[in-house]
């Protein structure tokens, strides 16, 4: 949730298709593939007022790939290729427990795509993230602080994927 003044704030810096082509991607990197997973495996997504999907699966310290780990990285490389990226450059929290797994698993996967990435493992991508533009989060503190961003997880589900389940913060449940 947030306040009505924020989510417009959040909007105004929302870039669009057209305007992320040819730009790098500054990924927070769970938060992005916890979302996928979340989205994949039909569990509950919510809808913020600023129109960012978060899941409620909480990272804890600990993170372990699960069955849609793969088929969400694939995904991935389909939909930035699709939008023309310069780059995606991901950024993993070093201090959770199989972050370096993730990242090969990454750098894996993106041998078959056509866009070239970057896995970076940091203390806290949040704050590497903060003033940054065209960044992928949907941590309120980055949407706050950044220059731009843009909602790929929102991208994927509307372009992507059927009957996900959300909720969204006004209330209403709704299945796509």
């Amino acid at each position: 949730m947030c306040s009505t003044s924020a989510g417009r704030s959040r909007i105004e810096k929302e870039l669009s298709v057209r305007e992320v082509q040819g730009r790098v991607l500054e990924i927070d990197g769970f938060n992005l593939v916890i979302g996928l997973e979340v989205a994949l495996s039909g569990g509950l997504l919510l809808r913020g007022l600023d129109g960012a999907i978060r899941d409620l699966a909480g990272l804890r310290g600990s993170y372990h790939a699960v069955e849609e780990t793969s088929k969400a990285l694939e995904l991935l490389g389909n939909v930035f290729r699709e939008l023309s990226i310069e780059r995606a450059h991901f950024y993993l929290d070093s201090p959770v427990s199989n972050s370096g797994r993730l990242k090969t698993q990454i750098g894996e996967s993106a041998a078959n795509w056509s866009v070239p990435i970057e896995v970076t493992l940091v203390a806290n991508p949040d704050r590497v993230l903060q003033q940054r533009e065209c960044v992928v989060s949907s941590d309120s503190l980055v949407l706050d602080t950044s220059v731009s961003w843009f909602n790929v997880l929102k991208y994927v589900v509307d372009t992507r994927l059927k009957d996900v389940w959300f909720v969204e913060l006004g209330g209403v449940e709704t299945s796509r």
